[in-house]
């Protein structure tokens, strides 16, 4: 089991406790490496770029969250790597995530009532391993991610809290590969003032726009191969609809499991109806969709040629 695994368990016993002993202290962790590293407790292996950050704390009912920060950044060169590491608390996250001017020390009203609060994230960019006993038990190539919050509301709303990661990989010649990341981790007052510095919105922004004409371009996609499917179903023969049905099931083409049998029971005519409408059923944040609505197309067209 990782620090993640762990950080996130103990998050979960707080929880099923019920907040009994209401905490008057703050657990703030981070946990990095960036190349190789080896650890016996737990037995893990990574040749990558692994980061743990986790926030156990009070929220009050005033809204306010004792601050943390936390950013690591590197300009990923192998050779003259520089790195970049930030850990602060209190007054110290607040005025390193002021964005202008350096701020005068603020005391902040802890008195009020009080509830336990989660927050915490993993993140694994590269090659890792998980060992148990009997032998490997995760494993990962490429990027993991996992984000997790759990925050009482107040009268006010919910409390902030910010999770930000950049990386740009470049590989080129040996003396110019590149792994560039830059990741920030902020609770209260400091993520508030940190959601305000301009890289962020403009990163949030992006990323948002980007996601936005991803799914709109799966869908356009989708939609397309629907309609081709349906225009090659028009001109398939009843007799051959059952292998239609088996290789939509093979594809495993609809969400409902249920709807390849129903399409093999019912008459030519409500199959087609019923084939017609589930196939209309988009699903654009899904590749693996799109490929089985690419294969079934491709299918489907062949036996009107055959």
């Amino acid at each position: 089991m990782n620090l993640f695994h762990r950080l996130a368990n103990a998050f979960l016993i707080l929880l099923i406790a019920g907040c009994a002993t209401k905490p008057n202290h703050v657990i703030f962790v981070t946990k990095t490496s960036l190349g190789l590293d080896v650890d016996t407790t737990p037995p893990v292996a990574s040749l990558a770029y692994d980061r743990v950050e986790g926030y156990i704390g009070p929220r009050y009912e005033n809204g306010l969250v004792p601050p943390v920060a936390a950013s690591f950044s590197t300009n990923g060169e192998i050779f003259g790597r520089q790195i970049k590491q930030v850990y602060a608390t209190g007054n110290a996250a607040r005025i390193a995530t002021d964005s202008g001017k350096l701020l005068s020390p603020v005391v902040d009203d802890y008195n009020s009532k009080h509830e336990v609060m989660h927050f915490g994230t993993g993140t694994v960019l590269g090659i890792k391993f998980g060992f148990s006993p009997t032998g490997v038990e995760s494993f990962t190539i490429g990027y993991k991610r996992k984000e997790y919050s759990v925050i009482p509301m107040t009268p006010a709303g919910l409390p902030s809290v910010l999770a930000n990661l950049d990386s740009n990989a470049q590989a080129k010649a040996l003396d110019k590969t590149e792994l560039g990341i830059e990741q920030y981790f902020a609770t209260g007052r400091a993520a508030d003032q940190l959601a305000h510095d301009p890289r962020i919105r403009a990163k949030f922004i992006d990323q948002a726009v980007d996601a936005l004409a991803q799914y709109r371009s799966d869908e356009i996609q989708q939609s397309r191969y629907s309609l081709g499917t349906l225009n090659c179903l028009a001109r398939v023969d009843d007799s051959a609809l059952v292998k239609v049905w088996s290789h939509a099931e093979t594809v495993s083409l609809f969400d409902d499991p249920a709807i390849p049998g129903r399409l093999r029971a019912g008459s030519a005519k409500e199959s087609r109806a019923l084939y017609t409408r589930e196939i209309g059923i988009l699903t654009p944040k899904s590749p693996v969709h799109t490929a089985n609505l690419r294969s079934h197309r491709a299918f489907v067209c062949d036996l009107v040629k055959t």
